[in-house]
């Protein structure tokens, strides 16, 4: 893969699976991996972790900023700069979380 192509890598798998996100890491590439709204996250110089379904409340807003996802120690992820959205689809709506 030459070193100047910007790769977004797109995954079935949820951003629990840290593994997955840090092999994409560690790799230079960019997740855009999916995340259930019933975790937490905490935003960037806070210490108080928020639930995910207060952040985006409405079809159609977005959010973008730097956090801390997931309150468990085992799948926590440290620096994380999720793009947040909420889109109405044809069969359910959807959020998708994307790195850097």
């Amino acid at each position: 893969m030459p070193d100047d192509w910007f790769v977004i890598v797109t995954t079935d798998r949820g951003l629990y699976a840290k593994w997955m996100y840090e092999a994409i890491v560690n790799l230079q590439w960019h997740p855009f991996m999916r995340i259930n709204d019933q975790g937490q996250y905490c935003l960037k110089a806070e210490r108080d972790f928020l639930p995910l379904n207060k952040l985006i409340i409405e079809i159609g807003q977005n959010w973008a900023g730097m956090v801390t996802c997931f309150k468990s120690h085992s799948y926590r992820l440290y620096s994380f700069s999720p793009v947040g959205f909420w889109l109405q689809g044809a069969m359910v709506d959807s959020h998708g979380f994307s790195s850097r």
